[in-house]
């Protein structure tokens, strides 16, 4: 019986997710849309596997009442979630010209001469930064993910990755805006300048890798894959689902690289032994849901609420360490799994709902979730013209996947000023240097 009420509740939050897209989703791959796929794959691609009895929940040690119950809890957690997002989406239809000030378009049509020479400028520091890297790691690819995800040894300088993210991102605008100039504007580009853009692309997700981070890669490739079905050619659903799956074979493939390099012989990586469901998993973060078990089972909402102090902690993170040498560090996946594994150094992420949950409680899911219906609803109608304006496109990506993953996280403020702060900077230099045709056609 508690196996039918499980894939019962999974069913329920797949046809909550189902009607939300139904209402608010305009466009395929638009601001909600990859919002909604993200809390898809997190609580019902992943569910339904334990529910079904195809996995169970890992670490096998931390469930050995087993993981159903804790399922039929956790997603009434993803329910009030969603309803609090679908609330949301609706006010910030009507009121949300407050995030739409803060988000950077580009109304006209650069020079494509000068984003050519912007991505390159960007992909040249990112070179530089990857090459600085692995100089201080003292050796090649795998020393420099040990060096960075093992031995945390450049702690404080995360933010020099950022220079290969904003470059692969720009690489999708760039590759697409030039298929726009040919489709549109019946431009003789260059074939080689494509090209070219392809190659920076490929040397800014080399270069995020070279930091042991796969995320970013992947959605940049969701940005490609939107690229081509609005500036190139329709894709069928068929299609799609092609795609996605081919996605999550190199996605699989990138964690299994990293672990080749980043484990030395004789340690066993979490990979090892165990079935594909959980491969996939692990690999793709769908795991963030079995930590949220452990949420519901484990934690104390009435002693230990933790009041915001996790966000609280993402903000304080945007001032300089010049003028705040010991700011409070938000690393709310690394003190919940040290709750378990004390020596652990790396984290376990309890998805949104959790972030939520143990700072303000139940009230707080469901004020986590209108919080971010409002914001992405405010992001989707900045970029509704996402279909015919490649930067928009770009920009629906960087909201969607990179800044609010899903939703508000306790990362999101930090995110938004390495990301799209870069953005905002581009955008006025474009506009100051740029010569520009006019508005998009």
């Amino acid at each position: 019986m508690e196996r039918v009420l499980a894939v019962l509740s999974v069913l329920a939050v797949f046809g909550a997710i189902m009607i939300l897209a139904r209402i608010f989703v305009r466009r395929r791959f638009d601001v909600i849309f990859l919002a909604l796929l993200l809390s898809g794959f997190w609580f019902v691609f992943r569910p339904i596997q334990l529910a079904i009895g195809l996995d169970s929940a890992t670490p096998d040690y931390l469930f050995p009442d087993g993981h159903l119950q804790l399922l039929l809890i956790a997603e009434a957690g993803a329910l009030l979630w969603l309803a609090g997002f679908g609330l949301g989406a609706a006010v910030g239809g009507a009121v949300g010209g407050p995030v739409a000030a803060i988000l950077p378009r580009l109304e006209g049509e650069p020079s494509p001469i000068f984003v050519l020479v912007g991505l390159a400028a960007v992909t040249a520091l990112a070179g530089a930064v990857t090459v600085g890297l692995f100089a201080a790691s003292g050796g090649g690819l795998a020393e420099s993910i040990r060096f960075v995800k093992a031995e945390k040894a450049v702690a404080g300088f995360y933010f020099l990755r950022q220079f290969a993210v904003v470059g692969v991102l720009l690489s999708i605008f760039a590759l697409y805006y030039l298929s726009y100039l040919r489709r549109v504007r019946l431009l003789a580009i260059p074939s080689w300048w494509s090209w070219a853009i392809v190659l920076c692309f490929v040397i800014n997700a080399f270069g995020i890798y070279a930091w042991g981070q796969r995320y970013s890669v992947a959605m940049a490739a969701v940005g490609m894959i939107a690229g081509y079905h609005y500036f190139v050619a329709r894709l069928s659903v068929i299609r799609l689902g092609a795609l996605a799956t081919a996605m999550l074979a190199v996605f699989l493939g990138l964690r299994v690289a990293r672990d080749v390099l980043l484990f030395p012989e004789g340690v066993i990586s979490p990979l090892e032994g165990v079935n594909i469901w959980r491969q996939i998993a692990i690999s793709m973060h769908g795991s963030q849901f079995d930590a949220l078990l452990l949420v519901m089972r484990d934690f104390d909402l009435s002693a230990g609420l933790r009041w915001g102090e996790d966000f609280a902690a993402g903000i304080a993170a945007l001032v300089p360490r010049a003028i705040w040498p010991d700011p409070p560090v938000s690393a709310l996946g690394a003190w919940f799994r040290q709750i378990y594994e004390p020596e652990t150094v790396n984290g376990w992420p309890i998805t949104l709902v959790g972030e939520w949950l143990v700072n303000f409680g139940w009230a707080g899911v469901a004020l986590g979730g209108a919080a971010s219906g409002y914001v992405l609803r405010a992001a989707r109608d900045a970029y509704d013209d996402m279909w015919r304006n490649p930067w928009s496109l770009m920009m629906s990506i960087v909201v969607g996947l990179f800044v609010f993953p899903g939703g508000i996280n306790v990362g999101s403020p930090q995110t938004y000023v390495l990301v799209v702060i870069p953005m905002v900077l581009i955008v006025l230099a474009l506009r100051l240097f740029a010569p520009m045709r006019g508005r998009w056609a």
